[in-house]
């Protein structure tokens, strides 16, 4: 008789903020497809993210979509709550959420720069540190993945906030993998770069897109499916021998 493989996130529970689109959605179908139940936080497209979770029920996964703004503590209390009341346990926590709203430097506002800051940086780090609290009763290796940006090189058109923003991450992923390595909790982050998803095209034109994305080393854009790939790796036993790092997938626009 043949035995049945067992999935690698056979078992496993993921949280993905703004997993309604992008590299996000990306992230939540892979874990998916590779057994994990997933819970997906969104914000402003309840639309979206009912469609990805239908996706992941189409791979036998459960799968809840949690409304919830990360930039408030309450709500991201919630949703942490609601995700461990619903599956008893998180293993993977992906820190997605972002926003890169393209803003001059000296247009920025003291209300656009905290909107940012608390979006890209505030509820990483309170997600971080609600879910690692649940992460260390869990006496199983467990992963949370910040989504950086290729922006820590300090090339962000109009997103001087964002780039700071991005670039704190790498500190917060570097500071947590040493606290948190006692407890078999893994931290790391991945810097995306020219991806094939709605963000570039707020700020850039499909022309400028093309150019960038041909000019790069490898000659071509990032598919958020890579980037998912990547982090399917990172949240798995193969990486368990790594954290506290930045890994970078920009088609060779940007080596640190």
């Amino acid at each position: 008789m043949n035995e049945i493989k067992k999935k690698v996130f056979e078992g496993q529970v993921a949280l993905v903020t703004g997993a309604q689109q992008g590299i996000g959605k990306a992230i939540a179908l892979k874990l998916a497809s590779m057994g994990a139940n997933v819970a997906i936080n969104w914000y402003e497209d309840e639309k979206k993210a009912t469609e990805v979770a239908n996706a992941i029920e189409h791979y036998g996964q459960k799968v809840e979509i949690i409304k919830g703004d990360i930039r408030d503590l309450d709500q991201i209390n919630r949703l942490v709550s609601y995700t461990f009341n619903r599956f008893g346990k998180i293993n993977i926590l992906v820190n997605n959420a972002g926003i890169y709203p393209r803003i001059p430097f000296f247009d920025v506002t003291e209300n656009q720069w905290d909107n940012i800051i608390d979006t890209n940086l505030k509820g990483a780090f309170f997600c971080s540190q609600l879910v690692g609290r649940k992460m260390c009763d869990l006496e199983e290796s467990c992963s949370i993945i910040n989504i950086s940006s290729q922006a820590i090189s300090g090339i962000a058109k109009d997103g001087s906030v964002y780039a700071i923003s991005k670039t704190a991450l790498i500190g917060l992923t570097k500071s947590l993998a040493m606290e948190l390595a006692p407890y078999r909790i893994r931290v790391n982050a991945i810097a995306p770069g020219l991806t094939d998803t709605l963000q570039p095209r707020l700020g850039l034109t499909e022309e400028e897109i093309s150019d960038r994305a041909n000019n790069s080393p490898l000659g071509r854009i990032v598919f958020p499916e890579e980037v998912a790939d990547l982090a399917a790796f990172l949240a798995s036993t193969k990486a368990e021998m790594i954290t506290g790092q930045t890994h970078h997938i920009n088609s060779g626009a940007y080596i640190a």
